[in-house]
């Protein structure tokens, strides 16, 4: 009954989530639009809304720190999403996610209690919109779309205790992983979890090297850990 009525409340809260992203989505360009709507579809395997929302908060954490990496200043994923909505500009109206995330943050002010009001679900909303601009600028500056379920795996990479890699290694990673030769990190998201149709035994070969560059002696062992890790509910 316990485990029912957390479902039940999980799909509640999403529901309210959709509509929110739905509204703030024509200021988006498609592959914002992709990482938004995925994140949704990723929600339906969590048991609870906490757990989601864990998930979430550490996403958009080492997006946020990444971003400001690669010389970046963004507000949090909550705060950005929100500003998304009140704007009167969208990202089509700027040459770069870059400079429409500080158009966002230098230009568009957030009434702070009114947020602190706003539902869980809509947080939520916010969040993964913001997470959704942030990924794109990532994804100018790395040369590489970086999809929603690759920011899932990293979410769980960055809490294995021995590794904890920081922004800087994050971004090293998704390099050496560029340059590796694979063009998909969907490919990635496969190898790791045993999934997919793509080439998993190329792709884990080419990730191991990427580790190798990033963390030297040890990237057999460190993909060891993020597949085992990966592949936890």
């Amino acid at each position: 009954m316990e485990i029912l009525s957390t479902i039940k409340m999980t799909k509640d809260v999403i529901e309210i989530a959709k509509p929110v992203i739905e509204t703030i989505a024509v200021k988006l360009q498609g592959t914002m639009k992709e990482f938004a709507n995925r994140m949704l579809v990723l929600s339906e395997k969590y048991p609870s809304i906490e757990r989601f929302a864990e998930m979430i908060d550490a996403a958009a954490e080492i997006l946020g720190d990444v971003l400001y990496v690669l010389g970046v200043e963004s507000d949090p994923s909550a705060i950005m999403g929100m500003k998304v909505a009140q704007a009167e500009k969208s990202v089509s109206d700027f040459e770069s996610t870059d400079e429409y995330i500080k158009y966002l943050k230098n230009e568009i002010n957030v009434d702070m209690s009114k947020f602190e009001s706003l539902s869980d679900a809509e947080k939520l909303a916010y969040s993964i919109t913001g997470m959704s601009v942030g990924a794109d600028a990532i994804r100018e500056k790395i040369g590489m779309a970086i999809p929603a379920d690759f920011v899932e795996v990293l979410s769980k990479i960055v809490k294995i205790e021995d590794l904890s890699p920081t922004a800087s290694e994050v971004v090293s990673l998704i390099k050496a992983i560029k340059d590796a030769g694979i063009t998909n990190l969907n490919n990635v998201v496969d190898a790791l979890k045993g999934t997919g149709v793509s080439d998993r035994v190329g792709t884990l070969d080419k990730l191991k090297d990427a580790m190798e560059i990033v963390w030297p002696t040890r990237g057999v062992d460190i993909l060891d850990k993020v597949m085992i890790r990966t592949r936890e509910d």
